[in-house]
């Protein structure tokens, strides 16, 4: 995000931008509360978890270091993430976390053949 001139010219994340128009973040920032903590089938360890591997997935550092640290405080054993990263199959899910992983990963690299 280097390219807005008011932002740092290196490791420029997405709250420099919340922090420069708030008003513009309440939405997102509502909608994000309610998918990460409101009513769901998964966890919120589980939902963090999720938040955390996309964000690997994706090279996205800041919101990968927010959401791993958040799955390890509700819960997640920290070298679970890192098993995931490294071989999705082989990391030690429950079976209902399997295809829900798989299908994010899937998602989230080749979202246009979904």
């Amino acid at each position: 995000m280097a390219f807005f001139s008011f932002l740092p010219k290196e490791e420029a994340v997405l709250p420099d931008l919340a922090f420069r128009w708030p008003g513009k973040f309440s939405n997102l920032l509502r909608f994000t509360h309610q998918y990460l903590r409101g009513p769901s089938s998964l966890s919120i360890a589980e939902r963090e978890l999720i938040g955390a591997y996309v964000s690997a997935l994706n090279s996205c550092n800041f919101c990968h270091s927010v959401h791993a640290t958040l799955a390890e405080r509700f819960g997640v054993k920290e070298d679970l993430l890192e098993a995931m990263v490294r071989d999705l199959e082989s990391a030690p899910l429950t079976p209902k976390q399997l295809p829900v992983f798989q299908y994010v990963k899937k998602i989230t690299l080749e979202s246009s053949k979904v």
